[in-house]
Order: structure tokens, then sequence, then C-alpha cells
């Protein structure tokens, strides 16, 4: 199987040093996660650290990974950045990565990443954040940051129309995904709606894709299930469990706000979809949603893994290794004679060898690459970026999202009985 996991989780913090974070990848591995959708992510990552945080977050739990994130233009100085996505593909699913991209009007709404599937016809996996349609919370919500770009971008081509990002992205997000469609990709959509999705609602409208304008129509109403009755994308948990009460994915909330769409075509390899119970694998406000998707019909059931490229394993910002490297290798370059010879041969190296002197320099070569990878298996540390999860720090992990609740309680924050 191949398993699409969306979660909200209201703003990440990727360090190895952050154990509740380390904890929630490790259960997404033990699940067996292909795809990891995290929308509103609530961190700049135009900061390049972020990036370098969450790879070795990734690398702690896979041998490979690949991931895309998006977030808005706007610059902001500190780490925290409203809004933003994040798109993970684990393990051997990166063997077949054909691309990654954003939103391509840069306001960090979405984030892909294309697999290549079944009869090479390619799979895009998109994680999307829908902005709440609240413009007086702050003047640095997602929202506001979204409204000041879309405001340029309609100044620059002379267009007067409200500006109104909530409705904006599901044009814009129409228009791409039409586009996309057109050489016959396959669409997963994760995305946080922040809306129900009314299916009895909507209208089939047909939107004109440019990469680098907004999208513009007169009876456009905004909303997802215009998306979806235009796309052909299928609400994958309501067609397999059309008679369920489905529980609120937010947990201030009373409404299904989040959902795995999947275009007619792939509908048929979606085997099993879900939600999870809060908190089970990232701690957040929202619930986990998850599609299973047979690799058989999906990806024709052969996707090799990648194998990691060799690295040395000597560490030169450890000056102690350093050292112990020098004293180690200076035996051996004197037992063989190495500096004398290297010497002897610099001495000729303007005038033409004999094919003694070049046979001497091939053996030295050699020689002296024995000796160093020799020497540095002796001064390196050996150490492994995975590890195992003892029972005393997995009870620790899940003491502090208990104590954690129970203080947003404190604050007069609703959280219910069975949620803790």
């Amino acid at each position: 199987m191949f398993r699409v996991l969306l979660q909200n989780p209201n703003g990440l913090r990727p360090s190895i040093t952050d154990l509740e974070f380390q904890f929630s990848l490790h259960l997404c591995h033990e699940i067996g996660v292909g795809a990891i959708c995290l929308a509103e992510t609530n961190l700049n990552w135009n900061h390049s650290q972020h990036h370098a945080s969450l790879r070795c977050c990734l690398f702690r739990n896979w041998s490979a990974a690949k991931f895309q994130t998006s977030v808005p233009e706007e610059k902001f100085l500190g780490n925290y950045q409203p809004g933003g996505t994040a798109t993970i593909v684990t393990d051997r699913w990166t063997s077949r990565v054909v691309r990654a991209g954003t939103d391509p009007l840069g306001l960090g709404r979405w984030s892909f990443i294309i697999l290549r599937g079944k009869q090479d016809i390619n799979i895009c996996i998109i994680t999307a954040y829908r902005v709440c349609d609240d413009k007086y919370t702050g003047p640095k919500i997602a929202y506001q940051q979204q409204r000041h770009q879309l405001a340029s971008m309609f100044c620059q081509h002379n267009q007067i129309l409200p500006l109104d990002p909530h409705q904006q992205f599901i044009l814009d997000l129409q228009a791409w995904i039409a586009d996309m469609q057109t050489d016959g990709t396959h669409i997963i959509l994760s995305l946080d709606n922040n809306e129900e999705l009314l299916p009895d609602k909507g209208q089939v409208l047909s939107v004109q894709y440019n990469p680098t304008i907004p999208t513009t129509h007169p009876t456009h109403d905004g909303s997802l299930e215009s998306l979806i009755l235009s796309t052909g994308l299928v609400d994958v948990l309501r067609h397999q469990h059309p008679a369920k009460k489905y529980p609120p994915t937010y947990n201030r909330g009373k409404k299904r706000i989040d959902y795995i769409l999947v275009s007619q075509t792939l509908l048929p390899a979606v085997c099993s979809s879900g939600i999870l119970p809060y908190n089970s694998v990232f701690q957040g406000d929202h619930w986990s949603c998850y599609i299973d998707i047979d690799i058989s019909k999906a990806f024709d059931g052969r996707t090799p893994s990648i194998s990691p490229p060799c690295q040395c394993n000597l560490r030169l910002h450890d000056p102690r290794i350093v050292a112990k490297y020098l004293t180690t290798i200076e035996d051996p370059f004197a037992l063989h004679h190495i500096n004398q010879r290297v010497s002897s041969l610099s001495l000729k190296a303007s005038g033409k060898w004999s094919p003694s002197e070049t046979e001497t320099y091939e053996w030295l070569d050699k020689q002296i690459s024995e000796i160093m990878l020799n020497t540095e298996s002796k001064a390196s540390s050996y150490y492994t970026k995975k590890f195992e999860w003892s029972p005393v720090l997995i009870q620790t992990i899940y003491a502090e999202r208990y104590w954690r609740l129970m203080l947003k309680r404190s604050k007069g924050l609703f959280v219910s009985d069975a949620l803790i």
C-alpha cells in the first residue's frame, strides 16, 4: 500500500532536539506512511536552517526522503510565519519523484510533489491550506499576507476586483489543477479547507489558467464544491463511507474541514480511507486523515529503493578526531617511506618519466589511498542517525501530550474528556 496522511499540525518545530516532532515522524514510519501532507506549518521556510533541520529529522527515520515546502513571499524576520505547507515523500517512493513545486503565484497556499505512476502516468500529491474567511484577527495572518500580494497583482494588471483570499484560493487552485490534468495527471489533493464541504452545492465552471495572473470568473462562487465538480475530483471518505456521520476534524469546531480528494481515474486504486483519533500521530488541534492506495493498480507494484550514497566517516569538525587521524597516519607513511618516494618523484615531474617511475607513481597512489582509508576507519567515530524509542521515552511523550491538553483546558479552551 501507498499511504497518504493529511495533518494540520498548527505549526512545526523541525529539530532533532524536539522529541515531540521526532516521535510524530516515528509514528508515521511505524504505520507505513509514504506521503505526509502538512498544512499550516506556520514556519518561515525562507530561512534555510529549517530545511536542513527537517532533512535531519526525516533521515532519523527513513534512509531517503524528498520534501517541498511553501510559504507566502511576504518577508518575515523571525521563524514564525502564518500559513505555509510541507509535502513529504519518504523511503522508496522518492525513486518515483518527477518534480516538485509550489503555488505559481508565490502566495504559499500549496506545495506539490509529482510521482511517476503506472504506464508513465504522473500522480501529483498536493498539500493545500485555505485561509479562514476572517479578516480581522491580525495584520500578519495568512489571510492578510495573501490579500496584500493579490492587491499588488491586481493593481499591476489594472484589475479592480473584490479581494477575498478565501475564495481566490479555490479559483487559482481549480485553474492550476485543470491545467495539470491536461496531460492525464492523476491528482491527490490533501487540504485544510477551513470550510465544510456541501456536496449538494456548487456548479461546473471552466476557468482560464495563467501562471502569472490571479484567476477570475464572473459567476464562480469560490466554493470547494465547484472545484470538485469542475475538475472531477472525489471525496474519498464520503465515497467509501456514504452513510457515516463524520466527526469534526478540528478540535474546537463542529464540522469536517480537512479533506483528501482524488481524481476519478485514480479512485479504483484507493482501497481504504479514514480519520485517525486526535493526537494519534501529530500533536495539534486537527485530526489526521488518510487514504491507502493499492500500488499494483497505481504504481504497477514495482518501486525500488534508492541506495544512499557512500559517505566519508571522517568528521573534520571534531578536532579530537582530526588529531587522532594525523597521529595514526604517521606510522604507515614512515613504514613505506611515502614522503621520500613522493619527494623523489616530484623532482622529476618536469621531465619525461620512465616506465618504472610511472609504475612507482601508480603504486604510491594506491598505497596512499589504502593507508588513508584504513586510518579513517580507525580514527572515525561510528554512529547511526536512527534510534529506537524506549518504553520510558514513549510514556514521557504521551505524558507531555496529556499535560499540554490539560493546560489548554485550564486556560478556558474546550478540550473534551474523550480527547484526554
